[in-house]
């Protein structure tokens, strides 16, 4: 015989229950059954709730991520078991996890009926690798009757456990390599057309199932340069861009020039912002040369010097016959601002059937820098008889060049040398008077220039 309680619904549970006793006399005194009285018992005992474990949202869709991010979500867990000081506990706790699904480890203890923990429980997947990933978390369940929230003072039993299917997307992310860091269009020259550098932008991201593309664009630049571009859609993982992001040069002005340039790239998927992989500085040289520039001009002396470009005059003007040796030094200079290309160049003589002028210092000359110039070029005369004299210096073999290989010949300069000699009071020396004075002034050397032939 037992008694008990409803147990259908909880709380504290009370009612009695009827005995009746007979008193059997079969197989002793054969008087049969005989009421023997009866007793009533008072039954009580208190019904509780067995905790209901509930986690939620699920199934569980995370964020898209990257590779190595930590995007976990926060579980909800309630206890809905009904509310009141018949209802245990509720303790949660993490069992296995399937496929690339994971979990904090951490746990819920005590929750009373009708509460929620929304911090302790969190779920996320692997994100080693790129890819879409999923799996399964369980969480296991237990009511229990100790603790301040559990009431019954039962010892914690088995409540059942729930599968959460847990999935999300991880990208791979974009890795930039940029080459070179340095664009140098070397030496060029005023008013020449440059073509543009580009820079060879690569995504070495491994190729997995899910890759973010690279991303940026090309600017900052200061004159003479010009820095632009973007890398359109993007670069895909394991591919190169060498045509997009460009650097130009203006070679209006001469010049030593430098600048910075930058290259701003990010990490880029359809589903998640723009993930910055920061600005690689790009430098930016060039040398701007002028055009070598030869003129003749005269540093002291007599005489006038007139002309420009390829064409010069040296005019003694008219002078009277035996009034005196007649001198002009002259110099070649390379008349150009720099930075400039070097000047070199040689002499030769037309003198038609006699020379009737005296030349010195007419050697040839290399690497003349810009504004320098190539002095002590002597013209001489003396004027010992009456007429027109004429003589040419031609400027030959000019050639401008430089440190970047360019060579380029420039055009002939002709230099006429004029005079006319009128009669005077003064005697004309003899010839032979006329030579020695000459050979006096020129030191043995005045009248030795000869032609020189022009090098090929």
């Amino acid at each position: 015989m037992s008694v008990g309680v409803d147990t259908s619904t909880a709380g504290a549970k009370n009612g009695t229950v009827a005995l009746d006793y007979v008193s059997n006399g079969t197989g002793t005194s054969g008087l049969g059954n005989t009421n023997a009285g009866s007793q009533v018992l008072n039954v009580s005992g208190n019904v509780y709730n067995v905790a209901v474990g509930q986690t939620s949202p699920s199934p569980v869709t995370l964020a898209n991520q990257r590779v190595g991010g930590s995007n976990a979500q926060q579980r909800t867990v309630q206890n809905t078991a009904p509310v009141g000081a018949f209802s245990e506990a509720l303790n949660a706790s993490f069992g296995g996890n399937t496929g690339a699904a994971t979990n904090n480890g951490g746990s819920v203890v005590n929750l009373i009926a009708g509460g929620a923990n929304n911090t302790n429980l969190s779920v996320g997947v692997n994100t080693a690798t790129a890819g879409a990933q999923s799996g399964t978390v369980t969480i296991n369940y237990q009511t229990d009757g100790t603790g301040p929230n559990g009431n019954s003072g039962l010892a914690a039993i088995s409540a059942g456990s729930q599968v959460l299917n847990v999935s999300g997307n991880v990208y791979q992310v974009a890795v930039a390599q940029v080459v070179p860091t340095t664009l140098n269009f070397g030496m060029v020259h005023v008013g020449d057309v440059v073509g543009p550098q580009a820079l060879s932008v690569s995504n070495t991201a491994p190729v997995t199932a899910l890759n973010d593309v690279l991303t940026g664009s090309f600017g900052g630049a200061s004159g003479p340069f010009t820095a632009s571009g973007t890398l359109g859609a993007g670069v895909a993982a394991g591919t190169t861009n060498n045509t997009s992001l460009t650097a130009t040069l203006s070679t209006a002005i001469a010049g030593v020039f430098n600048s910075t340039a930058s290259v701003n790239l990010a990490s880029h998927n359809p589903e998640m912002a723009d993930l910055s992989l920061g600005t690689t500085n790009i430098l930016l040289e060039a040398t701007v040369n002028n055009f070598a520039n030869p003129i003749f001009l005269r540093t002291s002396g007599g005489g006038v010097l007139s002309g420009e470009g390829t064409s010069y005059l040296l005019d003694f003007g008219t002078v009277a016959q035996g009034s005196g040796l007649l001198s002009a030094l002259l110099g070649v200079q390379n008349d150009v601002a720099a930075p400039a290309d070097l000047l070199d160049g040689n002499f030769a003589f037309n003198f038609g059937i006699l020379q009737d002028f005296g030349f010195s210092g007419f050697n040839p000359f290399t690497d003349l820098n810009a504004l320098q110039i190539f002095a002590g070029l002597q013209v001489l005369f003396n004027p010992t008889s009456t007429g027109v004299f004429t003589d040419q210096v031609l400027l030959v073999d000019l050639l401008g060049h430089n440190a970047s290989g360019f060579a380029g010949s420039l055009a002939d300069i002709i230099l006429d040398i004029h005079v006319e000699v009128t009669g005077g009071s003064e005697p004309v020396p003899e010839p032979g008077t006329l030579l020695l004075l000459a050979t006096g002034v020129l030191a043995l050397g005045l009248y030795t220039a000869r032609r020189r032939q022009r090098r090929l």
